[in-house]
């Protein structure tokens, strides 16, 4: 099965995922850099946002120095900023899986990133977009090696595509997808009905 696969509909090349993924990360990004930014900290942290901008002046030659470890001992003695920053990181955390998700959802197996290069998630079984309760875990999963031990869950997930035919990560494996190209796709689909249409006209 696999092997039929990678010759008749062949995985997505690993370049583009790659590129498709970074593309993803930066506008996630920018995306959190907004929302955690511009309304929530503002809105819900202010004291905590005070403290930090205070910090960050007062050790900005340091900072621009390269030297950070006064500048985080003094946030790591701050109460109120630890636990802000906890809730950041949860925060970032729901803001990249929700990503993944309405993307996956709204185009039909694809992120932005995806959608750049062409690129779309099948189900490995049916060939055909996976349902909103596999995006939902492939999604998550996607976040987990982002937002654990950076970037070693990443660079594992990475050379475990290059180690089989079919270029699937884990959460690829886990959820039983694969991503493809969406042109190679449609040629496979337009062979099909071709072969389809030929078999009817020779039918007794």
């Amino acid at each position: 099965m696999t092997l039929l696969l990678s010759v008749l509909l062949p995985p997505a090349k690993i370049g583009f995922r790659i590129l498709a993924t970074l593309c993803d990360l930066t506008l996630i990004f920018f995306l959190n850099v907004f929302i955690i930014g511009k309304l929530w900290l503002p809105i819900y942290h202010p004291d905590a946002l005070m403290q930090l901008r205070f910090l960050i002046e007062t050790y900005l030659s340091q900072i621009q120095a390269g030297n950070f470890s006064e500048f985080v001992q003094q946030i790591s003695r701050d109460a109120l900023l630890v636990d802000t920053l906890v809730n950041v990181d949860r925060i970032l955390f729901l803001v990249t899986w929700l990503y993944y998700v309405i993307n996956a959802l709204y185009f039909q197996g694809g992120s932005l990133g995806k959608q750049m290069f062409n690129l779309r998630v099948l189900k490995l079984s049916s060939l055909k977009i996976p349902s909103k309760w596999d995006f939902i875990l492939r999604s998550g999963i996607q976040t987990f090696f982002i937002f654990t031990a950076w970037p070693f869950l990443m660079c594992l997930n990475l050379c475990f595509m290059c180690l089989n035919s079919l270029r699937r990560g884990l959460h690829d494996w886990f959820c039983q997808t694969y991503v493809v190209h969406f042109g190679t796709m449609e040629q496979l689909q337009q062979k099909l009905k071709e072969k389809s249409s030929i078999n009817q006209e020779f039918k007794p």
